[in-house]
């Protein structure tokens, strides 16, 4: 009989600017290549608001085949412009209710995003619809991922 692990790979950093950031502003990651074929990639991020807050941020998952990305998103850390609606799949909402408080958002699934599979290039996008500016300090934010994938033995 076989049985099937679920084994993790390291951690590792979107990069991605979100210091500053002011609201009904998007910030996109630089694109994550799948290099070692994880059956999903889990995301934290984490937000801190600035002196004014009273919504949330969007979290979208943006992909890649070949030249084409989803919502003509770029291959590195940058501003962009959404459609609205996005052309993007919404992979969470992280509530920012107060202002100059740290946030988390749930452990976010890429893989949900995309029907169950990993594109080969992916990246992340924040929204932000907090009503404020983001904090200004780097060390305030992070976006971290993971690899997940089965082993059977």
């Amino acid at each position: 009989m076989s049985i099937a692990y679920t084994k993790y790979g390291v951690v590792a950093d979107y990069t991605i600017t979100l210091a500053s950031l002011v609201n009904n502003a998007s910030r996109q990651s630089t694109e994550v290549e799948n290099t070692q074929g994880y059956d999903d990639i889990l995301a934290l991020i984490k937000i801190t608001t600035g002196a004014l807050s009273a919504g949330y941020a969007n979290i979208w998952a943006y992909s890649r085949v070949d030249t084409l990305r989803s919502e003509n998103a770029g291959a590195v850390d940058a501003a962009i412009t959404l459609s609205n609606p996005p052309n993007l799949v919404q992979i969470g909402r992280v509530s920012l209710p107060v202002a100059v408080t740290t946030y988390y958002s749930q452990l976010l699934s890429i893989a949900r995003a995309f029907g169950g599979r990993v594109p080969r290039y992916h990246g992340i996008i924040v929204q932000n619809l907090s009503t404020g500016t983001f904090g200004v300090a780097g060390a305030d934010f992070a976006a971290k991922y993971y690899g997940a994938y089965y082993e059977i033995l």
